[in-house]
């Protein structure tokens, strides 16, 4: 196979001596474009160059012409194709190179459908859609508006697995639950009632609407493996840096405050079970008055001879426990109330085992006991507050994307948008999509305060300012 590359000449004699439009010229020098070469009438050793056609778009010198006519001659076929354009915002002082050679060209090959293996190692962005027929990374749906949320959370009921919340704007929100109806249908109630624990989806919400979200199920699985299947998602498709999710394991930020409560409520339970037993219960003092008669027989019958017979002793033992129980389980005080402000009375179904401050006072044999220690005060009351790990790559990241947005400030300043913007008396739609890029990029700035150092969100701040003004 011959090939050679040959400079395209004319092309500015093109533009100027004939009836064709700029921009549909300007659109033939690209590179890929299949043109051919024609010998010209009043010039039979040298050759026009047409695209497309009959569109001319130059001329080819006798020395490349005459390689064409030599190829033909030899009963080849020559084909020809533009290989390079330089300085194309000199148009038409542009330079083309064409290559021509005696086989076809082949065809560029479609790019591959399969879609790259995502995993934690290999994440992939969510970013926003450049127009609506774009499908979803995970679900692998176009956005549509769901207008019955009822039949939508009705149809995914009893299901256990892994589930998201994505706007119209790809912004996702991963989920888990051993039920996905009833979990969707709680998110909708919050956000109906504005009470939901994602501020940004909130946020969203109450500018945008029902209309702009979508809600899904991903996956079903066992129960036991939720917890890994939602870190998965969360990990593998930066919903974290990039979505609504507040934490990267998918658990709410109050999660280790509520946990920390119920330690605190289980350590009480455990503290009153080795505590009030020893009050004296009339369970307690039963079992050991029948412990005593087994284990005392000896003692007793000598001290029958005394005292009557064993049966009276333990009677009497029996009353005096019984006595001693109903003076601890005696009712406190109650302060006089008039008949129309007194409570009805409703009978409690068990009895408490937990004496009174009032009770212990009272009594001189409890009084030694200290059944209510006091707290010690000096831990510092930060020990139950969360602790959230520093990440510094998660600066760099942010600071990144202000200068970013910063640079492009500044050539919003020199575009046409601001013209138009003068013009129209409103602001054009680059300007209005930049102000929401500045705003999301606030508002992950406010998130992810924990994740970075004061310094650090100090710089920021003052990046985000430099950006507005």
């Amino acid at each position: 196979m011959e090939q050679k590359d040959f400079i395209l000449d004319g092309m500015n004699w093109c533009y100027y001596n004939t009836d064709q439009n700029r921009d549909i010229l300007l659109a033939k020098y690209k590179k890929g474009q299949s043109v051919r070469v024609k010998a010209r009438k009043s010039q039979p050793t040298e050759a026009n160059v047409y695209a497309d056609g009959n569109a001319l778009i130059g001329f080819l010198g006798e020395y490349a012409f005459k390689w064409v006519l030599d190829q033909r001659e030899q009963g080849h076929k020559v084909f020809g194709q533009i290989h390079k354009v330089e300085h194309i915002n000199f148009f038409p002082e542009h330079q083309v190179i064409i290559r021509l050679q005696t086989s076809p060209f082949k065809k560029a090959q479609p790019r591959s459908s399969v879609k790259p293996v995502v995993s934690i190692e290999r994440p992939v962005s969510i970013s926003k859609p450049r127009k609506p027929g774009i499908k979803h990374p995970i679900t692998n749906k176009t956005f549509r508006a769901q207008k019955d949320l009822a039949s939508v959370c009705r149809n995914l009921a009893g299901r256990t697995g892994v589930y998201c919340i994505y706007s119209k704007s790809f912004a996702t929100y991963i989920g888990q639950s051993k039920d996905i109806g009833k979990r969707l249908r709680q998110h909708i109630s919050d956000l109906k009632a504005g009470r939901h624990h994602n501020a940004l989806l909130q946020a969203d919400w109450n500018d945008n609407g029902p209309t702009y979200f979508a809600f899904h199920q991903i996956e079903t699985c066992k129960e036991e493996l939720l917890d890994e299947r939602e870190h998965f998602y969360i990990c593998a498709y930066k919903t974290y840096e990039y979505g609504y999710n507040a934490t990267f394991d998918g658990k709410p930020p109050a999660f280790e405050k509520q946990q920390l409560q119920n330690e605190e409520t289980l350590n009480i339970d455990l503290y009153e079970e080795e505590i009030f037993p020893s009050v004296g219960i009339k369970a307690t003092e039963d079992k050991q008055i029948a412990t005593a008669e087994k284990d005392n027989k000896s003692e007793t019958n000598d001290a029958a001879n005394h005292h009557g017979s064993v049966n009276s002793i333990v009677e009497t033992l029996k009353k005096e426990s019984e006595i001693q129980a109903a003076t601890i389980h005696k009712p406190l005080p109650q302060k006089s109330l008039t008949p129309a402000t007194r409570p009805a009375y409703q009978p409690c179904p068990f009895e408490s085992r937990k004496p009174s401050k009032t009770f212990i006072h009272d009594n001189d044999e409890l009084s030694g006991i200290t059944l209510f220690p006091k707290r010690n005060t000096s831990q510092s009351h930060n020990t139950k507050t969360k602790r959230y790990e520093l990440r510094p790559e998660l600066f760099k990241e942010l600071e990144a994307e202000i200068k970013a947005l910063r640079i492009e400030s500044r050539k919003l300043k020199f575009n046409f948008s601001t013209w138009t913007e003068k013009l129209l008396g409103r602001p054009s739609n680059s300007k209005r999509a930049f102000q929401t890029k500045l705003e999301k990029l606030r508002k992950r700035v406010e998130l992810n305060k924990p994740h970075i150092t004061g310094e650090q969100n100090e710089t920021l701040y003052k990046l985000l300012a430099e950006v507005n003004n």
